[in-house]
């Protein structure tokens, strides 16, 4: 583990030594990208689709060179938009825990 910190640090030092004034320029990504490859594994689909999704702006993407990368926060940002399966209850769907079941309380 301390060796992948020392990594770490070495690549922000490459990083900060690679702009002009020695300021950093945007963020530094901590986290590995993904492949559009693996993205497609992950979801399930074809690269050409996966492909065509960043290309219609649907799915964020940085191009590095001719490849593409995606964060792994933006294919899960992707997933929640397009799930059929809301995260949150709709405000119009009334909660049903609520309404009385029509069983009688005796007391007993």
């Amino acid at each position: 583990m301390k060796e992948l910190e020392q990594g770490m640090d070495r690549r922000v030092r490459e990083f900060v030594s690679l702009s002009p004034d020695g300021r950093i320029w945007g963020e530094i990504i901590t986290e590995p990208l993904l492949t559009v490859a693996q993205v497609a594994a992950t979801l399930q689909i074809r690269e050409k689709l996966v492909r065509n999704h960043i290309k219609e702006k649907r799915l964020k993407a940085v191009k590095i060179g001719k490849y593409w990368r995606i964060k792994p926060e933006d294919l899960h940002a992707f997933i929640e938009r397009n799930s059929s399966i809301p995260s949150d209850p709709h405000p119009r769907i009334p909660d049903l825990s609520a309404i009385d079941d029509g069983t009688v309380d005796t007391g007993a």
